[in-house]
């Protein structure tokens, strides 16, 4: 069964008002004014498919997704996401299409767990996600900003990137020289 509510100006989706539709299996919401996704009873559906493309989603409760295990495809793109937590990409274990395109992802600190989650996946997902933020990486796929900036390494300044060696000495930098 599948529900399709878009263009129809929603601000908030809580996953609590669905519970009685069990036999739902594809859910779109794309296309409203969405800016927050929550989920305020905690219980398990049996959703697939889960649409929020093209609205204006800048935060998701880290727990949301803990209620549809059995996700395949969920679309995000199109929104003003800077980062996905750590707890929804540890949520995301049955998804085998994922869509993040188009989104204002801040390539700073906060994009490692995605980084690493996308570097694993093995499903499909748009390989157009670029760096907004900040402005070193303005423009820059995500994962390619990771690895050219060396973004998730914590030792390395990102903006201090030294030209002239191409070789670190593992032992000057382990003692700050």
């Amino acid at each position: 069964t599948e529900l399709h509510l878009e263009h129809n100006d929603l601000v908030k989706v809580n996953l609590a008002h669905f519970p009685r539709l069990i036999s739902l299996h594809s859910l779109c919401l794309r296309r409203n004014k969405v800016t927050i996704v929550v989920n305020t009873l905690d219980w398990i559906w049996q959703l697939e498919k889960l649409d929020l493309s093209g609205n204006e989603i800048e935060y998701i409760e880290p727990h949301v997704f803990e209620s549809v295990p059995h996700l395949k495809s969920l679309q995000l793109d199109s929104n003003r996401l800077t980062y996905i937590d750590s707890r929804i990409l540890d949520s995301w274990k049955s998804l085998t299409s994922i869509s993040l395109s188009a989104n204002t992802w801040d390539c700073g600190r906060n994009v490692c767990a995605l980084a690493s989650w996308l570097s694993s996946f093995k499903g499909r997902y748009d390989s157009n996600l670029l760096c907004a933020t900040p402005e070193y990486a303005q423009g820059e796929d995500v994962l390619d900003a990771v690895y050219a900036f060396h973004l998730c390494e914590d030792t390395v300044d990102p903006t201090s990137v030294n030209t002239l060696s191409p070789m670190i000495n593992n032992s000057d930098q382990m003692f700050g020289y």
